[in-house]
């Protein structure tokens, strides 16, 4: 348990003045940094035992390094997911980390520096980082260029542009951006042959091959610095146990046995530390070993048998590219399952993505910048010209890495699988591992073409229900109308308006495609607040949407035009909607009932649209940020009578829910969207009070997604309505 002060704090919001050890680099890019530190006190408390916390920085720059003490104010919380059943669990994340807290800081001037008391071993690898970030601040890079090798050399990927970072998802290369067995083999063959040079030197030593165990210490030396200066991640633990156990079976002269090899890694690393197995960067990493191992045989055979009769094929080094370009294809084929369930998303020009880059970093970049960090030791002139030589390449190789995620089908969305897909990718497995054979051969690319005919045309269940889902987007809003058929309509997207968090790719998208929803009818903006429409950016940008809604008195807001131009550019149907406004589809009644046409002397949230949706006899109201302005008017309207479910105005502020209003609807459910512990204090007491008067109240800070589902019309009018079914997927 945490003491007494930081549970306080949690629930208070209240900052607390902090004794912090750095442990870990910073990662990031200006205004938004983090490390991982130790708590060892409190101004006014203390503390029994230390904690190991996440820190957040919104500075400029972050020049903290390990073993740097200092006195800061910080806000405290507690790790949370968010409540949707495909979102990614961040506190168990945390814990496999051995982190029990997150917190964020005050700006730098305001803390009180102590002097350092990092070790030999923390000044060693300090100065390190230093002379290499030395060098690469000195020459002549490109932001992005610069930001590459800090993903290479330091793990720091999220110095990286969002958009670099979506190119490299997007066409099959992240796994060149994680520190593993590549960058570790180069970090050996750095230290192994320059040593071997100098003891073969020595007669003795040759003779008796000492050489060769010398050089592969001094090797391993190396590695293990590496592994220091980036952190002890799984596949830098998976890589740097290959070495290890590596050169032990040599110098023990074993025959190689590289499943044996493999098997034992992974034994030990689940032996010291069990919660790896849920670690899906622990699974990508060993997988994509055992089906390199377990295809790169065969596609060696196939490519020799293949080509091996050509004049243009007989050189080694061609020879090698194609085996790259084939073994690539299998290894995603051999982890679709997995990028299906995490990712839902499926690269189709990962192969030539990877014949293009997966060289020019493994052989010329990754190798150069190796090089230019081992010269930042010795001439810091020498290092910085190499890394500007380095930084032409490098901007080709973004360049050419952005323009292929861009190509029309470059990725797909992916729906999640059934046993059919199941099936033909095991009997996929089977017949890749059997090239050779001419009716393999034959029944391999049969059953590709199966797989990807069934992926892009198995349709969805048809539902007779209409479905809503309230989705847990932090101090946002999202709202998911499931139509009757396959049809599906977002009312806004989330979003942060100070945070690059991608609300919409993060967590809409993986639950719309949890449910096998790849492209929506509809998107709906209610009004102009980044809570609600940011995260519609980045679906509009990466999905399939066939109209975008608007209220018209938003037209012209200027925080709406990327949406209008990106919908414009992408040829979507746009409907700016005012009140009166009412259209049918799949069965189901969609009436506008706010704003006016001209609403430019309301504010912001008074502009938000208000859609009553009715299914048969079930009628919902979705009011988006209306205030008890607005809701007043709409007490008046005509249109508007006893409903079953309300979406609860600007998540349960008191400045909504006007008790006026709700005796006018009298709603059997209200749903409110707000943010675990947020600071606006909502949903308001008062509000809870006067909606619990009228029927059940639920809330997504406290039970995560809600889904609401209304059945089909009755058939016969005098029997009884029937209640909506509730769900709850987090409970």
């Amino acid at each position: 348990m945490f003491p007494q002060a930081i549970q306080g704090s949690i629930a208070t919001r209240k900052k607390l003045t902090s004794l912090i050890k750095v442990k870990t680099p910073c990662q990031g890019r200006k205004k938004n940094w983090t490390f991982d530190g130790e708590l060892l006190g409190l101004q006014d408390t203390k503390l029994a035992s230390s904690f190991l916390v996440r820190f957040r920085l919104y500075d400029e720059l972050c020049l903290l390094k390990p073993g740097d003490y200092f006195w800061a104010k910080a806000r405290y919380k507690m790790p949370r997911a968010f409540g949707n059943p495909s979102s990614f669990d961040y506190p168990k994340h945390l814990e496999r980390e051995g982190i029990g807290l997150t917190a964020s800081l005050e700006a730098v001037s305001y803390w009180k520096i102590l002097p350092s008391q990092a070790d030999f071993w923390e000044n060693f690898l300090n100065q390190l980082r230093e002379s290499i970030r030395t060098s690469l601040k000195g020459a002549s890079l490109s932001e992005e260029a610069r930001a590459l090798f800090e993903a290479l050399l330091f793990k720091n990927k999220k110095a990286l542009l969002p958009e670099t970072l979506h190119a490299f998802e997007r066409t099959g290369t992240s796994h060149l951006l994680v520190v593993s067995g590549l960058h570790l083999g180069l970090c050996f063959i750095f230290a192994y042959f320059p040593f071997y040079v100098i003891f073969s030197l020595s007669f003795r030593l040759a003779q008796q091959a000492w050489a060769k165990f010398l050089a592969s210490v001094f090797g391993c030396l190396l590695c293990f610095i590496y592994a220091c200066l980036v952190g002890f991640s799984p596949s830098v633990l998976r890589a740097l146990c290959f070495v290890f156990l590596g050169m032990l079976w040599l110098f023990l002269r074993k025959k190689k046995q590289v499943w044996t090899l493999l098997s034992l890694v992974a034994w030990l690393l689940l032996s010291v530390k069990p919660s790896f197995f849920k670690d899906l960067g622990f699974l990508l990493s060993f997988l994509s070993v055992f089906w390199i191992i377990y295809f790169g045989e065969s596609f060696k055979n196939f490519t020799e048998d293949l080509l091996g009769s050509s004049w243009v094929f007989k050189n080694k080094l061609v020879h090698g590219l194609v085996w790259i370009f084939a073994l690539s294809f299998a290894v995603q084929w051999g982890l679709m399952p997995l990028l299906v369930k995490y990712f839902h998303r499926l690269s189709l020009i990962s192969p030539i993505a990877n014949f293009i880059l997966s060289p020019l970093i493994a052989f010329l970049i990754l190798p150069g910048i190796f090089l230019a960090s081992c010269l930042s030791l010795v001439s810091l002139p020498w290092a910085t010209g190499l890394f500007e030589i380095l930084g032409s390449l490098t901007d080709f190789l973004l360049k050419t890495l952005l323009w292929l995620s861009s190509l029309p089908g470059a990725w797909i969305w992916m729906r999640p699988w059934g046993v059919f897909h199941y099936l033909t990718w095991f009997l996929g497995v089977l017949a890749l591992r059997h090239l050779r054979h001419r009716f393999f051969l034959i029944f391999s690319f049969l059953i590709i073409f199966i797989s990807a005919l069934s992926l892009s045309l198995w349709p969805r269940k048809v539902e007779d229900h209409l479905r809503l889902s309230l989705l847990d987007v932090g101090q946002g809003e999202s709202f998911l109308v499931e139509l009757p058929g396959r049809e599906a309509v977002l009312i806004d997207g989330g979003g942060f308006a100070y945070s690059d968090f991608e609300v919409g790719l993060n967590l809409v998208v993986p639950e719309l495609l949890s449910r096998g929803i790849i492209s929506l009818k509809a998107l709906v903006v209610t009004h102009a607040d980044a809570d609600h429409f940011k995260g519609l950016e980045e679906i509009l940008d990466n999905f399939g949407v066939e109209e975008l809604w608007l209220a018209q008195a938003s037209q012209y807001h200027p925080q709406l035009q990327y949406l209008i131009k990106q919908a414009e550019l992408k040829k979507i149907k746009i409907r700016f909607l005012a009140k009166e406004d009412c259209f049918v589809f799949n069965k189901t009644r969609w009436q506008v009932l706010w704003p006016p046409k001209s609403a430019s002397s309301f504010k912001d949230n008074n502009q938000s649209l208000v859609f009553k949706l009715c299914y048969g006899e079930y009628c919902a109201l979705l009011t988006g940020d209306i205030e008890k302005p607005v809701e007043k008017i709409l007490s008046e309207d005509p249109y508007l009578s006893k409903i079953d479910l309300l979406k609860v105005a600007h998540h349960g502020s008191r400045s909504s829910s006007d008790i006026q209003f709700l005796n006018k609807i009298s709603p059997q459910l209200s749903l409110i969207s707000a943010g675990f512990a947020n600071r606006f204090g909502f949903p308001h007491h008062e509000v809870l009070k006067s909606l619990n008067s009228f029927g059940r109240v639920l809330s997504t800070h406290e039970v995560g997604q809600i889904q609401v589902s209304f059945p089909p019309p009755k058939e016969n009018p005098k029997t009884s309505k029937a209640k909506p079914s509730i769900m709850l997927p987090m409970k």
